[in-house]
């Protein structure tokens, strides 16, 4: 017999299979939001360990925009 807590975390996996994707964050030079960005974007890309160096250097330099 499976215990209520161990039903509802199995139910919650599923529900994350369903969850749409996360956009990247963007950022546009502005220097009082890069902690922001950056936290994004660590969390997101950066601490994943199935993607590697090259994937995420392209992921940074999409999230990037201006000059």
């Amino acid at each position: 017999m499976a215990t209520p807590a161990l039903t509802e975390k199995s139910g919650s996996k599923s529900q994350l299979g369903k969850l749409k994707p996360v956009p990247l964050p963007k950022f546009d030079g502005n220097i009082l939001e890069f902690k922001s960005f950056w936290d994004q974007f660590e969390v997101n890309i950066d601490r994943r360990e199935d993607i590697g160096a090259i994937t995420k250097f392209l992921h940074l330099r999409s999230c990037l925009s201006g000059s």
